[in-house]
């Protein structure tokens, strides 16, 4: 068998032992890395490297960082509020829910269920409320909430976007990305068990149950004075977390400092700390990694991708790929543990992603997303096994109220994790209301006009202005590899008499009149592209810090002093099979075609081609070395208007700062 057939096959054999639900993680995470092992498809060193992996270090000391912040008086705030309301049913069930988002959000849900348990029950027996009423969504909450911070379970998350980055995504996903996108699906979590959720749980009198359990959570307080030392450690850390590409100190390490600080100043005891770790998660994680790596390296993950994009149908509707790329782990999550499907989707989807030419962020946040919402069945999550019998409840419970909850929550994924590189309208014959959606007016990449992306997506937003007449788009795009730095781009565009407006194809010509004269221009500028994408792998190191990717930049600052002139604009990492194209060029009795070009490429340059598609022409030589170089070919070109394509070959990487047409 090859590594590939073999590795599929571990894969499958590793969803039905987490759907059986019989066999621990740890001999789950064992058997990945053993089979990986004896049948050499990683090497020893390969197979055990998760547990080496610097995110799993972070993992680690954030779970003992959680636990310093329980000790503090925030923790006795939280419950001094739920038993302030304890008469008001309602508000009741809105601050159990908050107190257990909060604490999900900066601990982990099994870690919250362990602190809310006691409290909520107690409180339940104090008021004669049945404690069916309270803990089912006080946990669906915790559990929503999960992964929403970089704090407790959600320091995992930077270990996502790492697998993210290695399987070949061009831009990072970052710590407040996943805060951002889960704020509106908690609010609505809570909201509906404010409102709704409580009504659909069964009501048992308190009576029935002899667990004797209390209002004591368990949890020794520690003094004022080391309360505030905890606090100051706590948030010392997370700033510089937060700061960590100023400072130059990596998160994992501000983090390990952090957990030491709080065992040293005794905060927390070494046997809390160690106790705060939740073992067999951090042991699954760390082994199931190699997983991951193996799906990459074999290509593992590009079959499935491919079985992903089948199911798609080529379709380019980003609605429908977010709905199979989110419904897929949302439902095999209420079946196996959420970590499992984290690992097993994130680098599939991530593959199906790019060979789509799409930005695998909204997909990787959305599987995360559908993890959490493991609120169906017991089986979904630890926390939900540990209400079953305090709770008294059954499976039939949880569908009852998790189903709508679930479904309200899918559909705000599906249709709210909308990719960021289209520009859409609606129009109403009125500016307050009823406004009707009406489609795309401009999408970076061109998707919606051609099957596969032709640029690499990314933030963009404008509007639409009508000048001497004429209604045109104004839009941007990334430059510079960042959410900040951006491009100004405008197209004209054609509003029909019933008020459409057809999406505009992206073009070098932009608002002007006619196609570029290309033997009249003094030279075309890379910058100029719109067209910009890989049709291989690329080949820069990306795990060394290397942004993979083609993108546009410059040797210096965008704002320059009047005395200095600004430096000039280039698209740089360039590799072969980067296609860097132009629409629309005239071309006129053009027999030579130039380029300016540094970097190393051996044994190569550029495939000029007329249509993405199609066969190409000739080949222009670039060339070689460390400064800025003309290089100039014969290469007719048909007249005509056309478009032209520079695809290149050969090996190494180059920069594209212009080129001219003879």
């Amino acid at each position: 068998m090859t590594p590939l057939e073999i590795t599929l096959l571990i894969l499958l054999a590793t969803i039905l032992a987490f759907v059986s639900g019989k066999i621990p993680f740890a001999v789950i995470s064992s058997g990945i890395i053993l089979a990986l092992i004896l049948t050499s498809v990683m090497t020893p060193a390969e197979a055990f490297g998760g547990f080496i992996n610097t995110n799993v270090v972070m993992f680690v000391a954030m779970f003992v960082i959680g636990a310093g912040l329980t000790k503090t008086v925030l923790i006795d705030k939280a419950q001094s509020l739920v038993v302030r309301y304890k008469d008001n049913q309602r508000i009741l069930i809105f601050l159990s829910c908050a107190a257990a988002a909060f604490l999900g959000a900066i601990t982990s849900a099994t870690a919250t269920a362990a602190i809310m348990i006691p409290l909520l029950v107690g409180i339940a027996n104090d008021i004669g409320t049945s404690r069916s009423k309270l803990l089912y969504p006080a946990m669906a909450c915790a559990n929503i909430a999960t992964q929403m911070t970089f704090m407790g379970q959600g320091a995992s998350n930077m270990a996502w976007n790492d697998v993210m980055m290695k399987a070949g995504a061009p831009n990072p996903l970052h710590v407040w990305d996943f805060t951002v996108a889960r704020i509106p699906m908690l609010a609505t979590a809570i909201l509906y068990m404010t409102f709704v959720g409580y009504k659909l749980m069964p009501d048992i009198p308190n009576g029935k149950f002899s667990d004797g359990a209390s209002g004591q959570t368990g949890s020794e307080k520690i003094s004022p004075a080391k309360q505030k030392l905890a606090m100051i450690i706590i948030l010392a850390t997370i700033a510089l977390m937060l700061l960590e590409n100023i400072i130059g100190i990596k998160m994992y390490l501000t983090a390990c400092l952090g957990a030491v600080l709080l065992v040293l100043t005794g905060v927390l005891s070494e046997k809390e700390a160690l106790a705060s770790i939740h073992q067999p998660t951090i042991f699954l994680f760390a082994g199931v990694l190699a997983l991951s790596d193996a799906i990459q390296k074999t290509g593992a993950g590009d079959v499935v991708a491919d079985w992903m994009i089948k199911i798609l149908g080529g379709t380019t509707n980003t609605y429908l790929i977010m709905a199979v790329f989110f419904l897929v782990p949302f439902v095999l999550t209420q079946v196996m543990s959420n970590l499992a499907t984290l690992t097993i989707f994130i680098p599939l989807v991530t593959s199906a992603c790019l060979k789509m030419g799409l930005d695998p962020r909204a997909a990787v946040v959305g599987v995360i997303t559908a993890s959490c919402i493991s609120i169906m069945t017991p089986m979904a999550a630890p926390c939900q096994i540990m209400i079953i019998e305090p709770g008294g409840y059954k499976l039939k419970d949880y569908l009852k109220c998790g189903t709508p909850l679930a479904a309200l929550l899918c559909m705000m994924s599906i249709y709210s994790s909308e990719l960021s590189h289209e520009l859409c309208y609606a129009v109403s014959d009125s500016p307050c209301r009823g406004f009707v959606y009406g489609g795309t007016l401009v999408d970076n990449a061109d998707l919606g006009l051609c099957d596969t992306a032709r640029y690499f997506t990314g933030n963009n937003h404008g509007s639409i202005e009508q000048i001497n007449g004429r209604w045109y788009v104004f839009y941007h795009r990334h430059t510079n590899s960042s959410l900040f730095c951006r491009q100004g781009m405008v197209e004209p565009i054609e509003i029909l008499p019933d008020g459409r407006i057809p999406q505009v194809e992206i073009t070098t010509s932009g608002p002007n009149d006619a196609p570029l004269p290309a033997v009249e221009l003094r030279e075309l500028p890379a910058y100029a592209a719109c067209n910009l994408y890989m049709t291989q792998p690329p080949q820069v190191n990306a795990e060394a810090g290397q942004n993979p990717f083609p993108y546009i930049t410059q040797d210096g600052a965008d704002v320059m002093p009047e005395s200095e002139s600004k430096p000039e604009a280039y698209i740089c990492n360039l590799t072969p099979g980067t296609v860097v194209g132009f629409k629309y060029l005239n071309f006129q009795n053009v027999t030579k075609v130039s380029v300016k070009t540094r970097g190393m490429c051996y044994y190569g340059g550029f495939d000029v081609l007329l249509t993405a598609d199609g066969e190409p022409i000739g080949t222009v030589s670039a060339a070689r070395g460390n400064e800025w170089t003309w290089q100039t070919t014969e290469l007719a070109i048909p007249d005509g208007i056309s478009a032209i394509y520079f695809r290149m070959k050969g090996y190494g990487t180059l920069s594209l700062a212009a080129a001219k047409f003879h």
